[in-house]
């Protein structure tokens, strides 16, 4: 049963010391004064080491005062320790009492103790260590790797050594049998595999965000060849065993937050000789794993542990996968050789621990061996980290390097995650400790599919946060798989680069920096790709949070192409160069074709180093055209160790001048000039600039004055300030409104000063117009009707666009109403891959762009589809039988009177059976004699009923079987589209032809033949569109005599008026409601003086809005212009204003005579109009009003509603009046 317990980290929060104290436990003493040899390691001595005295009995002493971890003190007071590190330094630690014992064996053996901890000073750095009475015992895990603290023999001495774990090597590869998985694994689709694939943009990153510790209760066994190598008695083996799951649990927290406790009563299966009998065979892991299970069943019961291993002596390991939880727990050995001795054996178990944990092989190649795993193999060779093969004697073609490094690859730590969290496997039998650890994220902040050079180095860059503060570290691993293949020699998709520690820094540099300065070309565990494949990376970041350190990785996949590289400096890159300061000097590179389309670097930056070639800090110039040579101005940064780095400015590849050389003071007075760019865009008719920066050189001081000159035709010049003091800056303004010419232009920038030589620059300047108002539609044209349901766009082509955007909708408004789009277009036309709705107003508007940017949308064009009429016409000759026999040719005709202009033809209601449906054929014969074929068989050879059509525009393409019986359309085998513009007058003929005689025939029901004619609109006439009078800040009213449309087959309600581009300076309105983009009135409403114009910019003088008008029956008139102006002598005239015109209308209800009165106040003249309710006017005067009643002739008008309108400087009033 799994329990969890809360407890408190004493790592999640800020700590005060306990005790101020432990840095005198420890003293440097000579090596000379280490005779003897290190506890375990069967004289075997690190290579590099640094050797101490410790006061045993002070240090255990003050280990006692530490407290217990989660604990409230151990947040508050850790104890404060020093740990010696091989360089010599002493480390302080915050540490806490950390039992790996459980409570029952602790109490047996209460001299063994284990602690935990983290460095002081160095948060990623954190401790495991342990006392007993066979020492004193401490692993440190840092990013530099883990260093041991062990004590030399005879311990009485109080000698100690601190070492890496990678200096105790042995001078050739071990002759060791090699780590055996038990267990099938090969494509083996388990839980950790569920995220390997990748695409270019990044893998599924499903992992964990808070992280807490997972106990295990572990049972060792140990032969008597092991106990006898560890002391003999119980007590020091178990202090030996003790201090190698110490170290086992310093990584297996810090990588997988997994802890693992050995049993009360683990001491059962510990062997000696000669008392108690041995049951394994030592030195023979596979034996000793085999008989494992048994021994601690026996022992503990199955139910007593949830993970069983055992150690031996002068052999490997071997262990089953997924084992841990399961009735195959206990099956894991380990067998310790040199190296893999004393305090540096906890490794092997490592690794063997991580197979039942899941984890597998992922080395790439082991001269042979089959122990590779094809679907892990990530390290080249023999890999290097803890499920590789570092020192294996197999590998000695492969071998990366001498020992594991002690952290796990990527897809290691998946795997373990993913098993030991997963409640019915590795996660089913642990008790999880909560401690509340929240994970890293990482992110690599490009995104993949690109290419780089082959033979070319790059590097790679992370991002990550940790939402607790937590010091983190990085490392950048090959996630490619490949064939087997020797180190150095790659082939396919096989891993080119190992894995490398984990650092402090987010970038890595492939390969190491070290080896591009050094120019060595043959490190055969970081080889640059040389041909054209797949390149996989993953950055993992740590928190290295014990006793539950997280981590989080993000991924990313691009290509080396063949095409390009490798790209190389080629000056400065002789030995013996020396620059002075401020000259001006030229960096050349060979570009390799890397400013092709795949690889599409255009720009790169030059950079310099005064450190032989590490770091890159000073930035010569930025962003400069990638042509293989650019000029730059030395800096004042004095060096004998100067190196040049060409990078792309876009991309992750570089390379670096092969020697150093030298930064040498000027030898005069004069002055530095440097442009801020060589090459830049100019968009027309915007300015262009030029910074330019002086420098003074030995106190030179005079002005310096500058001038332009092959400057584009149409531009001026203007430095700003000019002159200017040594030291000094100036801007170079380019003023290109009259420049009408784009092109390339190098302009030369002459700078003189004090009867120096006149210096000059030169930058290149492409001259680009971003003026795209030239940009209109040339098909369907604006405002056409009777538009095809496919339509072809067409725009002017403007030779200043690289691309064109394209937009077509059902209203001005264009956003959720567009039907097809295209965008980035590099022609100047368009086929929507969409059918059009017949007798529609459709919108479409275009933009272009360039290296400049992007232009506006164009204000709509409209256009307005086809409008068709269709009759259907049935046959009437049917049923026909279909003769079993032979190949019969059955026909069935349709007669047709006149139908002219044919624009659609569809065949429907194919009614009907055959025994053998796939070897009939259909085909259709217009009266002239031309045929399209329908149908030339079909998959189907079985008896079967069918009702089907034939369309051009059906989006089925293929008939089913068994065929359809519901009158389905599908797309003919040729088009129908062949009859169209024909005289469809006459005999129309279905032919049905059987082509094969297999069958016994069937019946031929019905068929129906459908003809569509094109209707030819008439489009509605503008009449009126004069310019709309306004009041500033007020109302223009908008009438017939202004605006006015009319047509010959329609109304004025049916005449809509869409608003297309609406008005800037105000809004209108109909009937006091708002209108906008999109929105109708009809002219109707302009009859009834609905329409307004409402000004909200006072001081505005003009405004417009364009319409289409349609007619509802496939007329279009699109898009007019209205024009309105601002006036203060506007006048609106308003029904409500009629006392101010001053007339009266009599009789009402009226005959044959209307009289109109007009006011003895009324002056000047009137336009006096007679309209039906339509606004058709019916008739039409001009009267002078002093003459104070006319009479309109009514006589022969039907009765109705009528409107007089009378018009004046005044306004314009209607009133309405009956006719009897």
């Amino acid at each position: 049963m799994k329990k969890i317990l809360t407890l408190i980290s004493a790592l999640s929060l800020p700590f005060f010391l306990l005790a101020q104290s432990g840095s005198g436990f420890w003293q440097t003493i000579n090596k000379s004064q280490t005779s003897g040899q290190v506890q375990g390691m069967q004289g075997l001595l690190p290579k590099n080491y640094q050797a101490f005295s410790l006061d045993f009995s002070a240090m255990t002493s003050h280990l006692r005062q530490a407290p217990m971890e989660f604990t409230a003190a151990a947040t508050s007071h850790p104890l404060e320790v020093s740990l010696p590190m091989p360089d010599g330094r002493l480390e302080k630690f915050a540490v806490w009492e950390s039992p790996i014992m459980e409570p029952g064996l602790a109490a047996a053996f209460p001299s063994i103790k284990t602690f935990g901890g983290r460095s002081i000073d160095h948060p990623a750095i954190t401790m495991r260590l342990d006392y007993s009475p066979q020492g004193f015992h401490a692993g440190i895990y840092s990013p530099e790797g883990i260093a041991i603290v062990a004590p030399f023999e005879p311990l009485q001495d109080g000698r100690y050594i601190s070492f890496w774990t990678n200096d105790a090597v042995a001078s050739a590869p071990a002759p060791f049998p090699l780590c055996n998985v038990d267990g099938s694994h090969a494509g083996n689709p388990d839980p950790a595999h569920a995220g390997d694939e990748i695409t270019a943009n990044g893998g599924d990153r499903d992992l964990l965000t808070t992280l807490n510790l997972q106990t295990y209760r572990l049972a060792i066994a140990t032969t008597a060849e092991f106990s006898t190598d560890n002391g003999g008695t119980t007590a020091s083996v178990l202090a030996a065993v003790t201090n190698i799951v110490n170290n086992i649990n310093l990584i297996y927290e810090r990588d997988n937050a997994i802890r693992l406790i050995l049993i009360n009563n683990t001491t059962e299966t510990f062997f000696f000789p000669p008392n108690n009998a041995d049951p394994y065979m030592n030195a023979n892991p596979d034996a000793m794993m085999n008989a494992n299970p048994d021994v601690m069943n026996n022992a503990y019961g199955l139910s007593g542990y949830d993970v069983g291993h055992v150690f031996g002596t002068n052999a490997g390991g071997v262990a089953q996968l997924f084992s841990v939880c399961s009735e195959n727990k206990a099956r894991g050995a380990s067998c310790s050789f040199s190296p893999y001795v004393g305090p540096v054996f906890f490794l092997i178990p490592t690794h063997e621990f991580g197979h039942q944990f899941s984890a597998v092989h992922t080395f790439n190649d082991c001269d042979g061996f089959q122990n590779d795993d094809p679907l892990t193999g990530y390290e080249p060779g023999s890999g290097s980290t803890i499920m590789s093969y570092s020192n294996a004697a197999g590998c000695t073609q492969n071998w990366v390097q001498g020992q594991n490094d002690p952290y796990f690859h990527v897809n290691s730590l998946e795997r373990i995650q993913n098993f030991s969290r997963n409640g019915t496997t590795g996660g089913s039998c642990d008790q999880v400790v909560a401690v509340g650890n929240n994970t890293p994220e990482a992110e690599i902040p490009i995104d993949g599919g690109f290419n780089i050079p082959i033979s070319t180095p790059f590097q790679l860059t992370g991002a990550a946060t940790d939402p607790d503060g937590d010091s983190m570290t990085y490392v950048w691993e090959q996630y490619d798989v490949g064939p087997p293949s020797t180190l150095g020699m790659p082939t396919g998709t096989a891993p080119l680069f190992r894995s490398v520690p984990p650092t402090t820094s987010l970038t890595r540099v492939f390969p190491k920096m070290e080896t591009i300065v050094n120019n060595i070309a043959n490190d055969k565990a970081e080889r640059l790709p040389t041909t054209t494949r797949v390149l996989t990376f993953r950055f993992t970041a740590r928190d290295n949070k014990a006793p539950a350190g997280g981590w989080g990785w993000d991924v990313i996949q691009f290509m080396s192409t063949a095409t390009a590289g490798p790209f190389v400096v080629t000056q400065p890159t002789a030995s013996g160069i020396t620059w002075e300061v401020g000259s001006y000097q030229e960096v050349t590179w060979n570009v390799a074709n890397t400013t092709n389309n795949l690889v599409n670097c255009h720009w790169v930056n030059i950079k310099l180093s005064t450190d032989g070639g590490y770091t890159y800090p000073v930035t010569l110039l930025a962003q400069t055209p990638n042509d293989g040579s650019a000029f730059v101005v030395v800096p004042n940064e004095i060096s004998t160790t100067a190196r040049v780095r060409v990078e792309a400015a876009d991309n992750i590849f570089f390379d670096i001048s092969n020697n150093n050389f030298s930064i040498v003071p000027p030898a005069a007075p004069g002055f530095a000039l440097q442009t801020d760019i060589e090459y830049g865009t100019a968009c027309s008719p915007a300015g262009f600039e030029v910074n330019l920066e002086t420098t003074a050189l030995l106190n030179f001081s005079d002005a310096i004055t500058f001038s332009a000159s092959d400057l584009p035709p149409g531009a001026t010049a203007t430095f700003t300030p000019n002159p200017v003091t040594p030291g000094g800056t100036t801007t170079l303004v380019l003023d290109m409104g009259n420049v009408t010419v784009d092109g390339d232009y190098p302009i030369t920038i002459s700078a003189e000063a004090g009867g120096l030589p006149v210096q000059q620059r030169t930058v290149d300047i492409n001259v680009v117009s971003s003026d795209f108002s030239a940009l209109a539609a040339v098909s369907p044209a604006n405002g056409n009707s009777g538009t095809t349901l496919l339509p072809s766009f067409q725009w002017t082509n403007l030779p200043n666009a690289q691309f064109y955007d394209i937009e077509i909708a059902t209203s001005p408004n264009f956003g959720n109403t567009v039907v097809a789009d295209s965008f980035g277009l590099t022609t100047n036309t368009y086929l929507p891959d969409v059918t059009l709705e017949e007798n529609k107003l459709y919108f479409w508007h275009i933009r272009c762009y360039n290296e400049c940017g992007a232009g506006d949308f164009s204000d709509a064009f409209t256009f307005y589809t086809v409008s068709q009429s269709c009759m259907l016409f049935n046959s009437t000759n049917a049923p026909i039988t279909i003769s079993g026999a032979g190949l019969p040719y059955i026909t069935s005709k349709i007669s047709v009177p006149a139908v002219a202009g044919i624009s659609d033809v569809n065949v429907k209601n194919i009614v009907g059976d055959h025994n053998a449906f796939g070897d009939i054929a259909f085909r259709l014969k217009s009266p002239s004699g031309d045929s399209v074929v329908l149908m030339n068989g079909a998959p189907c050879g079985s008896p079967f009923a069918f009702n089907l059509g034939f369309d051009d525009q059906s989006p089925l393409t293929s008939i089913p079987c068994p065929p359809p019986t519901t009158g389905a359309n599908y797309k003919p085998s040729q088009q129908l589209s062949a009859f169209n513009g024909i005289n469809g007058q006459g005999e129309w003929t279905f032919v049905l032809a059987v082509i094969n005689t297999i069958g016994s025939g069937g019946t031929f029901n019905s068929w129906s033949l459908e003809l569509c004619g094109t209707a030819s609109p008439i489009n509605p006439t503008l009449i009126n569109n004069d310019t709309i009078c306004a009041e500033p800040g007020g109302l223009g009213l908008i009438v017939q005599d202004q605006l006015r449309v009319e047509d010959t087959d329609n109304t004025a309600p049916q005449l809509t008026f869409t608003i297309v581009t609406n008005t800037k300076e105000g809004f209108l309105t109909r009937g006091g409601t708002q209108l906008g983009v999109g929105d109708q009135f009809t002219m109707q409403d302009i009859y009834a003086l609905q329409i307004k114009y409402n000004n909200t910019n006072s001081s505005a003088t003009y405004d417009y809005f364009t319409f289409a008008v349609t007619d509802g029956t496939g007329g279009l008139l699109g898009t007019p212009r209205v024009n309105i102006k601002m006036d203060p002598t506007c006048v609106v005239g308003t029904d409500e204003q009629s006392q101010d015109i001053g007339f009266s209308i009599y009789p009402n209800p009226a005959g044959d005579v209307l009289n109109i009165a007009f006011g003895q106040a009324a002056t000047g003249s009137a336009k006096v109009g007679l309209l039906n309710v339509e606004g058709r006017q019916l008739q039409a005067t001009e009267v002078n009003l002093a003459v104070g009643t006319i009479q309109l002739n009514t006589a022969g008008l039907p009765a109705g509603i009528y409107l007089v309108q009378v018009t004046t400087a005044q306004g314009v009033v209607s009133k309405k009046v009956i006719l009897e």
